[in-house]
C-alpha cells in the first residue's frame, strides 16, 4: 500500500468518525519553496503520539537546494515540511507512524503487512515532484499554489495555479461524474485553476487526471 492510499484510508476511516472532516488532511505547496501537510489526529488511533520537531537537512547546503525536510506530532496534529521533492518523503513519514501504531494494536496480519508496504512503481506523487519543482523558479512558487485537502462533504478537493505552465489557456467547463453517493468526481479548468473533487477514494484518480491533461497539453506543444 503507498502513502496515497494510506491517506484515502485514514480519510474513510475517520470521516465517519468526525462531526467535520474539512481540512481532516490539508496538503499545500509553501513558498521556501516546498510542501506542507498537516493531519488532524484527534480520535484517531494516533491521538496522544507525541514526535518533537527536527529539521533534517540532506545535504550540506540543503536548505538552499530543497534538500530538508522536517516534521512534529503536537497536540494530535501531524505537521510536515520539505522541500520541493520531499512531498513523498512527508507521506511516507505519515505512513510509517500509522504502521508502527497499528503492529503495536495488532491490527495487521502478516498479509496485511506485506500489502501495506508495496509501493506503486508509477508513483503519481514522484510527477507531482517534478511539475512542480519544474515550475519553482524564485517567483511563481511565491505566487501560485497546489493544494489538495479533504473537504466538508466527506470527499478530497485540488486547486493548481495554472498560470505560467502548459495549461494556462486551456478552459474545461465542470464535468461531473456521478455514480452513487460515494462514487463520483467532477473537474474543471477555470482562469487558469485546476479544480477537481471527487469521494474519498479518488485522490489518486483525480491527480492522475490532472497529470494526463499536461501530458496532452505536452504533446500538443511538441507537435
Amino acid at each position: 500500500m503507498n502513502s496515497l492510499d494510506v491517506l484515502e484510508e485514514w480519510a474513510l476511516l475517520y470521516s465517519a468518525k468526525k462531526e467535520q472532516v474539512k481540512d481532516l488532511i490539508h496538503i499545500c505547496n509553501i513558498d521556501n519553496p516546498g510542501w506542507g501537510v498537516k493531519i488532524d489526529l484527534k480520535e484517531t488511533i494516533l491521538d496522544g503520539a507525541s514526535v518533537e520537531w527536527e529539521r533534517i537537512e540532506g545535504s550540506k547546503d540543503g536548505w538552499s537546494t530543497g534538500d530538508w525536510h522536517g516534521i512534529a506530532v503536537v497536540d494530535a496534529v501531524f505537521d510536515g515540511f520539505g522541500g520541493p521533492r520531499k512531498l513523498r518523503l512527508l507521506l511516507n513519514r505519515f505512513k510509517d507512524l500509522v504502521e508502527q501504531k497499528k503492529k503495536e494494536l495488532g491490527w495487521n496480519s502478516p498479509e496485511d503487512g506485506k500489502k501495506w508496504q508495496e509501493e506503486d512503481n508509477t508513483d503519481i506523487l514522484a510527477w507531482i515532484e517534478d511539475w512542480f519543482s519544474f515550475h519553482c523558479d524564485g517567483d511563481w512558487e511565491h505566487q501560485y499554489g497546489f493544494t489538495i485537502k479533504t473537504i466538508e462533504s466527506g470527499g478530497w478537493s485540488l486547486q493548481i495555479d495554472l498560470i505560467e505552465t502548459l495549461l494556462e489557456d486551456t478552459e474545461i467547463a465542470w464535468q461531473l461524474v456521478k455514480k452513487s453517493e460515494n462514487d463520483w468526481y467532477g473537474l474543471a479548468i477555470k482562469d487558469s485553476v485546476f479544480s477537481a473533487s471527487g469521494d474519498l477514494r479518488k485522490l489518486s484518480f483525480l491527480l492522475h487526471s490532472f497529470k494526463e491533461l499536461v501530458e496532452a497539453a505536452d504533446e500538443d506543444f511538441e507537435e
